[in-house]
């Protein structure tokens, strides 16, 4: 997973991220702005805003970017399958 500290982590590094106060949240917000359904497969694509709350190394305020979210449907249910993000730094 890629963070606010412009570094990819493992399941371990983010709960430890989780326990400390590094990954907490003011706000979050998510737009979607397009959805592409094609066969088993669903594309959402949009825009997130969110103010970290806690301790950043950067000094990070908000962080805005845009997202994209695959879904493949398995069975009955859809599961992610793949996330991308681009993220802008607010200091």
């Amino acid at each position: 997973m890629h963070n606010q500290e412009d570094t990819y982590v493992n399941f371990d590094k983010i709960i430890e991220r989780i326990r400390v106060g590094k990954i907490e949240f003011i706000s979050f917000e998510r737009t979607i702005e397009k959805i592409t359904l094609v066969k088993n497969i669903v594309d959402a694509m949009g825009n997130e805003t969110i103010i970290p709350k806690g301790i950043t190394i950067k000094g990070v305020k908000t962080i805005t970017g845009y997202f994209t979210n695959i879904r493949m449907k398995h069975q009955d249910s859809w599961r992610p399958a793949a996330r991308r993000t681009i993220s802008i730094l607010v200091y």
